[in-house]
């Protein structure tokens, strides 16, 4: 007896059944996975892209909007701040670096960041090709950059005015000196310059200012030495007029707090389908029993016993059970593309995405498990059978 094939018969006798059991369970499982995968994802932002910044220094403001814009380059900047008064706020022993940076400019839709060599140090950055830069308008491009763009050592490139493409370009080239390894960070879809770039591009009649107190930059990037920085330093820069100090790992934590309730409302949707899909599971098997008690009392005075009656019903589940998780972590995964190409013309992020979690694989153990229990449930009939009695009411 090939419990194989009954198995696969029962399905095709019944393939609408089938096919609604199938539609129910793949799409639990791909909202369920959806969810996981987009808590990993931003987890990965935040870890990869705060590494040892503890604080920023920027206009007053949104401090969530200062992050965003300053340390994942996602939002418009607060505004600017004055660079030689911002300087004299970081000359304190509890701080170990701070490296400013300025925008305002893109180049294709990629920002173009003015800021000092220290700034490559925040991202552990290395050169593949070329130097780093040594004087006004040398860019330095990052690896998703030279990719996407097809740039490479010695081209020059015209900024334009603003974050997002499109807008009026400045009359000055910018040449690409140098290109960087990939980081999987922030800085990989950026273009660095030194601040004088910035400076020059932005000034009026394109004349720099010669006092050193005229200079503005968007945001200072702290690290501190030890805690008593985060307990001093903030305070202080609050204090100062028309400056703010944002913390990135509470604000991104809050702003976490906020996603994470959607994250849930994914994951609760997701089991309340999983369940009634356990539950169609259960229907469906349940009818075929039913359906087929005559066959199944034959079968049984042939001499297959109840172990053999339970794999059949059994069988039929799993086949369901695995065809709606594949297709249901396929249906993941085609969201997740979207979502990549969304952000990646979007917002220029390179997202990267994994192609299978850990807590895929625990879901695919459930799966199992409520198909065992639906089989239980279904083929209980059987083991209480009378099979003269069935036999006979069928004659």
């Amino acid at each position: 007896m090939n419990l194989w094939k009954l198995g696969i018969k029962n399905i095709r006798f019944k393939p609408l059944n089938a096919f609604l059991s199938v539609l129910l369970l793949a799409l639990s499982i791909a909202l369920i996975s959806a969810a996981f995968h987009l808590k990993k994802i931003y987890e990965n932002q935040v870890d990869a892209n705060i590494l040892d910044i503890d604080m920023v220094i920027g206009a007053k403001g949104s401090p969530l909007q200062l992050i965003l814009s300053s340390v994942l380059h996602i939002d418009a900047p607060t505004g600017n701040i004055n660079y030689n008064q911002a300087k004299k706020i970081v000359r304190n022993p509890l701080i170990k670096t701070a490296v400013p940076i300025s925008y305002g400019d893109n180049y294709k839709g990629y920002r173009i960041v003015g800021s000092t060599e220290e700034y490559f140090n925040v991202y552990n950055a290395a050169i593949a090709k070329g130097t780093f830069f040594n004087a006004s308008k040398e860019l330095v491009i990052g690896s998703v950059v030279a990719e996407k763009l097809h740039l490479k050592i010695g081209d020059e490139v015209t900024s334009s005015h603003g974050l997002t493409e499109g807008i009026e370009s400045h009359e000055d080239k910018l040449k690409v000196v140098g290109v960087l390894k990939s980081t999987g960070t922030i800085i990989d879809q950026l273009l660095v310059t030194p601040l004088e770039t910035v400076w020059h591009l932005h000034e009026h009649g394109g004349e720099v200012h010669e006092h050193e107190e005229d200079k503005e930059v968007t945001a200072m990037l702290v690290s501190f030495k030890n805690p008593m920085g985060m307990l001093q330093i903030p305070r202080r820069v609050n204090a100062t007029p028309g400056m703010q100090a944002a913390l990135p790992r509470f604000e991104l934590e809050r702003l976490y707090g906020l996603m994470g309730v959607g994250f849930k409302v994914i994951s609760l949707i997701g089991i309340a389908i999983l369940i009634v899909s356990g539950i169609s599971i259960f229907i469906s098997l349940y009818r075929v029993v039913k359906e087929r008690t005559y066959e199944i009392a034959l079968m049984r005075t042939y001499g297959a016993n109840r172990l053999q009656l339970f794999f059949i019903v059994f069988i039929e589940g799993i086949v369901i059970g695995v065809v709606g998780y594949i297709l249901g972590i396929c249906l993941s995964k085609l969201g997740l593309w979207f979502l990549k190409n969304y952000m990646e013309t979007g917002y220029k992020m390179n997202v990267k995405t994994l192609f299978l979690l850990p807590e895929e694989w625990w879901l695919g153990g459930s799966v199992i498990g409520v198909i065992v229990l639906a089989t239980i449930l279904a083929v209980l009939p059987i083991f209480n059978m009378n099979v003269s009695k069935v036999l006979a009411d069928e004659n």
